[in-house]
């Protein structure tokens, strides 16, 4: 048993910090935070044969050894077997920082030893904190304002020194419209604003926007010659706090996106963002009616239940009513933990020609632990409406499981593709001076990548428009259809932003990740363009761009890659038979620093598009929706192994099932997952 828990004193805390900015995880943040952060671990001691931590076991620490010895051991063939002796000034567990993760090995005390520890809790809370009350406030929240976010940096610094604060009280105008204008131009930091505009033929004020936290008005009237107020800003129930500069600083210093602030309060945008506000979920309930479902036994039943629906799936006339809707399950298409997708077809009277969808069943009970992942990929999906996205058509649950239906890919993921398409080739590689042929793995070419990359970036174009992040980027999400078309699919880590906000969680995969996600220093949009980049390459390349090192047993350590992601010297190698346009537009998505990397500075989707690796790309008839890609093609030897798969996919599937269906009525864990998802 552990002995008591303390804080560090006074003489220890610097020693600590010290130790601490030794590690990757803390090497990048203030000085305060690492002090901070010190001073909430705590030190015990560990009796001689204590379980530290131990393998495949979840871990939400770090640990600091102060003394003693520890024996690493990790289990093969049955048996552990000690890998490495860790001692005083070692650091065990930094992952478990970052995110929750199985342990890789079991540390066991060796002698008496003694530890500090640091919980991922405190870790985050810490380090949330800061950013929020950095002194550096007033430029975080101008990078947080779309238009604003890509001035240079000199710029921007300086523009936030000429920031005063001003408000105002509830129900009191802030400008007038007709009135003259003030020269002042208004950034809303904190509270709601609404928008109005006199009707000409009424006389009365028409609500014709709202503003929220980094939204910003005056500047048309400004660039215009201090034109008299278009509007009328009205602060609402609370206090609106914003920050305020006068007319000329403005001018000197936001002259480059002039264009960018009137665009952003052109008459379309504000209708868009209008139409977003007061939408409403059109979605109804329907009676859904699984036919050949539920499989027990090797038996097929047809189950029925109530669940949403979006009409316009269903129905040429939204207005009329659904009826029933009639689903005969098909084959099974793919699975992973938990959950299975199936080919099911709509069929009925009301159905001119049968229609194909691809149904997700999830158990509950696999799910029950952490349903945020579920309901989060629900919210989204039954949201979005694009035909780069795997949209919902509906959702609905029996006793045991959870179904959404989406849009069918009848083909495989980008990864299964990028996995029987890659191939080695001897490539003209200069070596010491000679050009030599080198054994080299290449991927997919350019063009067929360029087509991948370009329905991504339409995807999070979408996504990002509608204040959705997606945080989940690889070639396992990218879906694709035997005609060669793909959507971007699998939501479970989207996340809707609010205007302004930064998200804190660590999601993703190691080799994908951004470094402001790997740093837990806050994040935006600007981590799904970095996972592009790794897209990119991975396509390209056949290997992903930070697993690469001349030592193989490095390739699959998650810490390792991590470090190299957020490691400045670390350069990503570009292969010698890609494009140098290819190389370039890659590398400018892996910058490093978010406010210089592409997509995430002035110009924003469109800077990408712009880029030299699309100078020949049709981008109007891929936005049609008519652009025809080259159809998949998949080997005999491919469909042959993942029939395989699927076969014992579909066994474990049954048996799970049939272990699900066997508990009864009073079944205290399947009454909890019913409670948990009774509103899903």
């Amino acid at each position: 048993m552990l002995a008591k828990r303390r804080r560090a004193t006074k003489s220890e805390l610097e020693p600590l910090c010290e130790a601490l900015s030794q590690t990757f995880t803390f090497s990048e943040l203030d000085a305060n935070v690492r002090r901070r952060v010190a001073s909430e671990m705590f030190f015990i001691n560990v009796p001689e044969g204590t379980i530290l931590m131990e393998e495949d076991e979840p871990g939400d620490a770090l640990y600091l050894i102060a003394g003693g010895e520890f024996d690493v051991l990790q289990n093969r063939l049955g048996a552990d077997i000690s890998v490495l002796t860790r001692t005083k000034g070692d650091i065990i567990g930094e992952l478990a920082l970052l995110y929750s993760v199985p342990r890789s090995a079991t540390v066991r005390a060796k002698t008496r030893s003694q530890v500090w520890v640091c919980t991922q809790q405190v870790f985050k809370r810490e380090v949330k904190h800061s950013v929020e009350a950095t002194t550096l406030a007033k430029n975080l929240f101008l990078e947080q304002v779309p238009v604003l976010s890509a001035l240079p940096i000199d710029t921007r610094k300086s523009f936030a020194d000429a920031l005063e604060t001003v408000s105002f009280d509830p129900y009191t105008d802030v400008i007038t419209e007709g009135e003259a204008c003030d020269g002042k131009f208004y950034l809303v930091n904190s509270g709601r604003a609404q928008v109005s505009k006199l009707d000409p033929d009424t006389g009365e004020p028409r609500t014709v926007n709202h503003l929220f936290r980094h939204d910003f008005f005056g500047a048309s009237e400004i660039i215009r010659g201090d034109e008299p107020r278009e509007y009328t800003v009205r602060c609402v129930e609370t206090p609106l706090v914003c920050y305020v500069v006068n007319r000329d600083v403005f001018l000197e210093k936001l002259s480059s996106v002039r264009e960018d602030l009137l665009r952003e309060k052109s008459r379309e945008v504000i209708r868009n963002r209008m139409r977003q506000l007061k939408g409403e979920k059109s979605w109804r309930s329907a009676r859904i009616r699984l036919l050949g479902s539920a499989r027990v036994g090797g038996k097929k039943v047809n189950i029925s239940m109530y669940g949403s629906v979006n009409p316009r799936s269903f129905a040429t006339d939204v207005n009329r009513e659904l009826g029933s809707i009639d689903l005969v399950e098909k084959e099974m298409l793919g699975g992973g933990t938990g959950g299975h997708v199936y080919r099911v077809i709509q069929e009925g009277m009301n159905v001119s020609s049968p229609r194909a969808f691809a149904l997700k069943r999830v158990r509950k009970r696999a799910v029950m632990e952490s349903p945020s992942h579920i309901f989060c990929e629900k919210e989204v999906t039954s949201e979005i409406s694009h035909f780069s996205l795997m949209c919902q058509h509906a959702s609905f649950q029996d006793r045991n499981h959870l179904y959404m239906l989406f849009d069918i890919m009848d083909g495989c993921d980008l990864m299964d593709m990028l996995a029987s398409a890659v191939q080695v080739k001897l490539i003209p590689t200069q070596i010491d001076g000679e050009i030599r042929h080198v054994p080299t793995q290449i991927g997919i070419s350019e063009d067929t990548a360029r087509y991948y990359t370009a329905m991504v970036i339409l995807a999070f174009e979408y996504l990002h428009g509608n204040q959705i992040i997606y945080r989940d980027l690889k070639p396992e999400n990218v879906l694709l259809a035997l005609n060669g078309k793909c959507k971007l699919g699998d939501f479970g880590y989207a996340k809707k932003l609010d205007v302004g906000e930064r998200a804190f969680t660590f999601c993703g995969t190691p080799g994908y990740v951004a470094p402001e996600i790997v740093l837990s220093t806050g994040y935006g949009y600007a981590v799904d363009w970095w996972a592009l980049g790794v897209l990119t390459y991975v396509t390209i390349t056949g290997q992903q761009p930070f697993t690469i090192s001349k030592d193989p047993s490095q390739k699959d350590d998650p810490l390792k890659v991590m470090r190299r992601i957020v490691d400045m010297s670390y350069e990503v190698q570009y292969p010698t038979y890609a494009t140098d346009e290819a190389c370039n537009f890659i590398s400018q998505l892996l910058q490093r620093n978010s406010a210089k990397r592409l997509g995430n500075m002035q110009g924003g989707v469109s800077q990408i598009k712009r880029h030299p690796w699309f100078a020949k790309f049709d981008w109007a008839l891929l936005e049609s929706g008519e652009y025809t890609p080259k159809p998949l093609t998949l080997s005999r030897q491919f469909l042959e192994i993942q029939r395989e798969r699927l076969i014992e996919i579909e066994r474990e599937s049954l048996l799970a099932t049939e272990m699900d269906s066997a508990r009864g009525p009073t079944d205290a864990s399947m009454n909890r997952a019913n409670e948990i998802f009774k509103d899903f």
